[in-house]
């Protein structure tokens, strides 16, 4: 129990109710700013630091997304209000990049050694360089096998 959390008890179903302005604000940083309304540059400066913290958590990860998308147009009119939000999603971003480019040569390489499998099993060894040498040749021949 603390202030800023309120019990109705003698009904049906006890229930609770949350201020969010008058919790405390160190221990519920992330719960008061989940509205639609931010109090500033000086708050979302401090939830990015939060995040950033703990960036690989999927929790923080849902609540930020719900607070950026209340307040989408605080975000857009302050483009310069938060350095630190904006190298926070360019290196999300970068983080994603990477990793779809590494998922593409992951299933690239996989392919590549299926086509390999399959030519050598079907005694086309010849075809194994000529392929190396001409990824149009190679597309063809993943067509042709059903690679």
């Amino acid at each position: 129990m603390e202030e800023g959390i309120y019990y109705i008890i003698g009904d049906y179903l006890p229930i609770q109710i949350l201020l969010l302005n008058r919790l405390p604000e160190e221990e519920n940083l992330w719960l008061r700013n989940l509205t639609d309304h931010l109090s500033g540059e000086e708050q979302a400066e401090r939830l990015v630091k939060e995040y950033w913290e703990h960036k690989d958590n999927t929790l923080y990860q849902a609540v930020m997304d719900i607070i950026i998308r209340a307040n989408r147009k605080q975000f857009e009119e302050a483009k310069n209000m938060c350095d630190a939000l904006r190298e926070l999603f360019a290196e999300e971003l970068k983080e994603n990049y990477q990793a779809g480019e590494n998922q593409g040569r992951q299933e690239g390489r996989s392919e590549l050694s299926r086509l390999i499998l399959k030519l050598s099993e079907l005694g086309r060894s010849d075809e194994i360089i000529k392929a190396a040498e001409s990824p149009e040749y190679q597309e063809k021949l993943m067509k042709e096998l059903g690679v």
